[in-house]
């Protein structure tokens, strides 16, 4: 019952946040990124499973390559650590919904060359983490209130696609984008 109160309020004031998309600036060449964070919410061990999933079948190919992870809820989903694997919750909050300083140092002290979201649907946490993010490139599925928040956006349903389609697809479009620099 607390920590319904709790998860309630952090989402009231977490509604409020104004929230800034930070654009650092563009990449060169989209198709030779050398560090890439991968975003995702997820509500599940199977969700947790298939990121790590991903994540294995991309490493060889990414030069860098670390997901950020987020579960809505206050316990913690991992019991097996991954070093490229960054896993937070709604614990890593404070009440009025601001990023506690180990959140906020974390998030703060690395730097990419491409973002990929993988969130759905606009969760304020989520979005708060993301704008955060020092990354020269945001990619993220299309919502018409967030149309400014990326640097470019897919519309597609990844539930119904899953991780890795939604990743080769990113692939493709960026690589699309960055014909003019393969000449």
């Amino acid at each position: 019952m607390l920590k319904s109160l709790q998860k309630s309020v952090q989402l009231f004031f977490a509604g409020k946040q104004k929230i800034k998309a930070q654009h650092l600036g563009r990449i060169e060449n989209l198709s030779d990124v050398s560090s890439t964070v991968l975003f995702f919410s997820i509500n599940s061990v199977d969700e947790l499973d298939n990121v790590r999933s991903l994540l294995n079948k991309k490493k060889k190919a990414a030069k860098l390559l670390t997901a950020y992870v987020f579960f809505p809820g206050y316990h913690n989903l991992d019991i097996i650590t991954d070093k490229h694997i960054f896993l937070f919750n709604l614990s890593d909050f404070t009440l009025f919904a601001k990023m506690k300083d180990s959140l906020r140092a974390k998030v703060k002290e690395a730097s990419f060359e491409l973002l990929i979201s993988f969130v759905q649907s606009p969760d304020p946490f989520c979005l708060r983490v993301i704008s955060e993010i020092n990354a020269g490139f945001k990619v993220g599925v299309y919502q018409s209130n967030l149309a400014s928040f990326y640097d470019f956006t897919i519309n597609t349903d990844i539930k119904k696609l899953g991780f890795e389609k939604y990743y080769e697809q990113v692939a493709n479009y960026l690589g699309v984008l960055n014909i003019r620099n393969k000449q």
